[in-house]
């Protein structure tokens, strides 16, 4: 009777986990721009957009209310508002990024977090790690890019101040407050902000 309750419990969580939002939205491609009715992925613990699974597919609504799913390969960006807060999700090569997400797809959806000469991205890596049971279990884990031009570099709170010396040396007032320790990686939103308002092109 326990492990009964126990096996609905957890059937119940994930359900609950999982649950998807119609969202008004907007799909780009290489050539045309659609508006669209999104199901999103919303996570019921965090009540934000489930990132690890809107980074391998999503789904729309077509006008005769057919469920239709997108892939990262065939979208250039995807684009809804939720909760008053847009969130942007950018198509890019899966092999561009470091501890990419498991999965057959070549490219994953991004979050585009701040716009500009310097941008700054955010997705989910995966890697297996052991659960209930002692069972394989997939660990999802937040990983921070930033780019400028065609050069990339995943932020880490290791090296930080060396790293932003070469990717930001054009903005000398802002690497002086990076040295100082006024600004550091848990602040890179806005550190990637001040680059762009005084030192983007």
């Amino acid at each position: 009777m326990k492990s009964f309750k126990l096996l609905f419990t957890i059937c119940f969580i994930f359900i609950l986990n999982v649950e998807a939002k119609k969202i008004p939205g907007i799909i780009i491609t290489e050539t045309d721009t659609f508006e669209v009715v999104l199901k999103v992925p919303i996570d019921f613990f965090s009540g934000k957009p489930n990132y690890p699974k809107v980074q391998n597919k999503l789904s729309y609504i077509t006008p005769r209310g057919m469920l239709t799913d997108v892939y990262p390969e065939n979208l250039k960006e995807v684009q809804f508002t939720y909760l008053h807060k847009t969130y942007r999700f950018i198509s890019c090569l899966k092999g561009d990024f470091s501890d990419s997400p498991i999965g057959k797809n070549k490219n994953i959806f991004v979050r585009l977090i701040c716009d500009g000469e310097l941008k700054l991205f955010n997705y989910y890596a995966t890697n297996l790690g052991v659960g209930y049971d002692a069972m394989p279990t997939l660990q999802y884990y937040k990983k921070d890019v930033l780019q400028k031009g065609d050069s990339r570099y995943t932020i880490s709170s290791l090296n930080f101040e060396i790293t932003m010396s070469k990717f930001l040396s054009n903005c000398p007032e802002l690497l002086k407050k990076i040295q100082r320790k006024v600004l550091k990686s848990r602040n890179i939103i806005t550190i990637v902000n001040e680059y762009n308002k005084n030192c983007g092109s």
